[in-house]
């Protein structure tokens, strides 16, 4: 099945089962009003099967993975004219809903944050499963606060989710942005590396040869028991797991395991080789 096309701002590669989305924007790798519509175009691409898992990065030569939302478009939308400001809440419904859409997709998402990171870039990465940072002269964080506006796709309820209500107040209330190594130290990513887009890619192969049925419903276990109270969340727990042990891919993985011997199940464990998935 050919790759579907790409668009004017997100370029489209698949290696191994991972769908490659590439951001490139002038100038400096801003967000827009172009890249919502293109994005929301692309959504139904990455939610099919046969791409399980997805990685978003920028260009090499970009100065930011997604570096915040154009200040220019949010000027003319919403400071500028009163004429124009009522379309400023349909924009963030927009921007907020294409990021729920993401985050709940039915496999891994990793955000390869090989660039500056901030205000509504920030919130895209914080839409995905794992974050991994990149060592250099970057910057992440919210600085919403510093230009007036507060973070509105999201950042306010997935940073204080992740890090904990202290740190994301002091995050988002002084409009921080910190270094790759300072992210790291407050949990926002979970490596920092030299090569994002590199490790991400290496994940992401990984994550691409276990069963999709598995990764899918431990995500949602995860995410929708985060949301309730314990009880609540354990019983959503046996829920996925009695589906998950339904599925084709879960009796074979089993009965592969079983065939190997006693001693040699550890390394199998921890290296495989596991047997091809159908995500059924």
């Amino acid at each position: 099945m050919p790759l579907p096309e790409s668009t004017e701002l997100f370029t489209l590669e698949e290696a191994d089962g991972v769908l490659i989305v590439t951001y490139s924007a002038d100038p400096l790798n801003y967000l827009n009003v172009t890249a919502l519509g293109e994005l929301g175009q692309l959504v139904p691409v990455m939610a099919e099967p046969r791409f399980r898992a997805v990685i978003f990065q920028s260009r090499p030569d970009e100065t930011g993975f997604l570096t915040h939302f154009s200040v220019e478009e949010i000027y003319e939308l919403i400071i500028k004219s009163p004429e124009t400001s009522r379309y400023a809440a349909e924009v963030v419904r927009q921007f907020k809903a294409l990021l729920d859409s993401i985050a709940a997709l039915p496999k891994v998402t990793i955000a390869a944050m090989n660039g500056d990171t901030m205000g509504g870039g920030q919130e895209m990465a914080l839409a995905c499963d794992i974050r991994i940072g990149e060592r250099g002269d970057y910057r992440y964080g919210q600085p919403e606060v510093r230009l007036g506006i507060i973070p509105g796709a999201g950042g306010s309820q997935r940073l204080s989710r992740l890090i904990g209500l202290g740190k994301a107040l002091n995050m988002i209330l002084r409009g921080m942005v910190v270094t790759p190594e300072e992210a790291q130290s407050l949990g926002i990513t979970s490596e920092l590396v030299d090569d994002a887009p590199a490790r991400a890619l290496e994940i992401a192969k990984e994550i691409a040869t276990l069963p999709p049925m598995g990764i899918a419903k431990a995500k949602a276990s995860i995410y929708k028991g985060f949301n309730t109270d314990l009880q609540s969340g354990l019983e959503m727990e046996s829920l996925f797991w009695q589906e998950a042990m339904q599925s084709d891919d879960a009796k074979a993985a089993c009965l592969a395991f079983l065939e190997i011997p006693l001693e040699k199940r550890r390394d199998y464990i921890e290296s495989g080789p596991f047997p091809p998935s159908t995500g059924m």
